[in-house]
């Protein structure tokens, strides 16, 4: 990688190598989207907690856990940072008193609202040399990989799927 952090080096005759190209590229872009999100003091993993609750107000931890693959103890940790930040909260199912059920708070899909815009703007600098038509065919190609490997969820929309570990 170049010093500017936005280039990525590529050692040897690795062009033919996908793996080795997707780990660069999938390293690079964790970084560049943990710094994105940093001056909006979240974490990509609280982001996309957040993003899922936008859409799913009142899941269960578990089940948001198995939305994004995150292990339950690890997700705990996160709902807990959102919680004192007064992104999410908690409250106790109706239904099933020892189940809570997380929701996004206003001051949470307000931040939310502008770090997405600030993680779509990374994302079209990051793709900028593909066409939109090459860029839905590498979301679609990328999606069919990567549920060919997901812990079989009930996630129903594959603009869903997400894999932040």
């Amino acid at each position: 990688m170049n010093t500017d952090g936005r280039s990525i080096s590529v050692p040897y005759s690795s062009e033919e190598d996908l793996v080795f190209l997707l780990s660069r590229l999938g390293a690079v872009t964790r970084a560049r989207l943990a710094d994105t999100l940093s001056s909006f003091d979240l974490t990509p993993r609280q982001f996309v907690v957040l993003k899922i609750l936008a859409l799913h107000q009142g899941l269960s931890q578990a089940d948001l856990s198995g939305r994004l693959g995150i292990d339950t103890s690890s997700l705990v940790h996160v709902i807990d940072e959102c919680e004192r930040s007064g992104l999410a909260q908690r409250q106790r199912r109706s239904d099933d008193r020892r189940r809570y059920a997380v929701s996004l708070t206003d001051k949470g899909g307000k931040l939310l609202k502008a770090a997405q815009a600030s993680v779509d703007d990374f994302s079209d600098e990051l793709l900028a040399p593909l066409s939109p038509a090459d860029r839905e065919k590498l979301r679609s190609l990328l999606v069919t990989v990567a549920s060919a490997h997901e812990p079989k969820t009930t996630v129903s929309n594959p603009r869903e799927v997400s894999v932040v570990r």
